[in-house]
């Protein structure tokens, strides 16, 4: 299977509220159907100021003013790492084949 067909999969069946309780990150709140976290990829943020909508598959940090699909996020969390080791991560913490 091709990273393609990987990266394409992770964005329609993944989850970024499930990716993130992978990763040990819990909302601070949620409100309807957004969540809100205390980013986790910028230092020193005290406020819940990364946003999930998780129906949409999508997120933006208010913060950096910066957003996406789930790839992205991996892509801003895991940022030393190439396309094709994220896309290896995601599958690992989101279970997605």
């Amino acid at each position: 299977m091709s990273v393609f067909i990987n990266a394409k999969d992770l964005k329609e069946q993944a989850s970024i509220v499930d990716l993130l309780a992978n990763l040990g990150f819990k909302p601070a709140r949620k409100t309807g159907k957004e969540y809100l976290y205390i980013s986790m990829l910028r230092e020193g943020d005290t406020n819940p100021s990364l946003s999930v909508d998780d129906a949409l598959g999508v997120w933006f940090d208010h913060g950096t003013r910066k957003g996406g699909n789930i790839i992205d996020f991996g892509l801003a969390y895991w940022k030393y790492l190439t396309f094709n080791e994220v896309v290896e991560k995601l599958q690992e913490h989101c279970a997605v084949q």
